[in-house]
């Protein structure tokens, strides 16, 4: 199961709304792309996996990846693609959110582990 399936999946419980706003592009067979990779991912603004839309609190856009990637994806938001991360935050009742997904132990000292969200909330005072 992939970060952004993880992280539907929770959106769902909680019963907010959401869709997935990052797309594949396929590269066509004669593009010289195709020689090295098939194709590529794109994010919406080229910052946000899925767009969540809670009632009372606004839209929430969020950048799914894998425990280890939080700090790389914090760069990525707030140091490489930060007009993108201003322009979104500054839209009325916008947030920004990472979910890094990593296996913890269920209960300390235990042996059974599950997976668990590390929610980080990037706000405008983070940008560069």
């Amino acid at each position: 199961m992939t970060p952004t399936q993880r992280t539907k999946a929770l959106l769902k419980k909680q019963s907010i709304p959401h869709g997935v706003v990052e797309k594949w592009i396929q590269y066509a067979p004669g593009d010289p792309r195709r020689k090295f990779r098939p194709g590529e991912r794109q994010d919406f603004m080229g910052i946000i996996d899925i767009i969540a839309v809670e009632p009372g609190v606004g839209n929430i856009g969020i950048q799914c990846c894998a425990g280890s990637g939080n700090s790389s994806h914090f760069k990525k938001l707030t140091v490489e693609k930060a007009e993108a991360s201003r322009a979104w935050l500054e839209g009325p009742n916008n947030t920004l959110e990472i979910h890094a997904w990593r296996k913890v132990k269920k209960v300390r000292g235990g042996k059974a582990m599950i997976w668990r969200a590390k929610i980080t909330n990037i706000k405008i005072s983070d940008l560069k």
